[in-house]
């Protein structure tokens, strides 16, 4: 079995990984086109037909 990874400090993230073993299966995942640039904002834009819910998270209340 061979094993290959690419770790991206500067995306911290796995950029490639390659898995051969012959005994199961091969597989390889790659990004590419690895686009920097800030996203356009209105794809962050809530859809039509939906809408915000602000929800306070609290713990459970013990029960012992």
């Amino acid at each position: 079995m061979v094993s290959e990874s690419w770790y991206s400090k500067d995306l911290c993230v796995g950029v490639s990984c390659k898995l051969d073993d012959p005994r199961r299966d091969s597989w390889e995942t790659t990004m590419s086109k690895i686009d920097r640039s800030e996203p356009d904002a209105e794809l962050f834009d809530i859809p039509r037909g939906h809408g915000r819910l602000d929800v306070t998270w609290a713990p459970a209340a013990d029960s012992r």
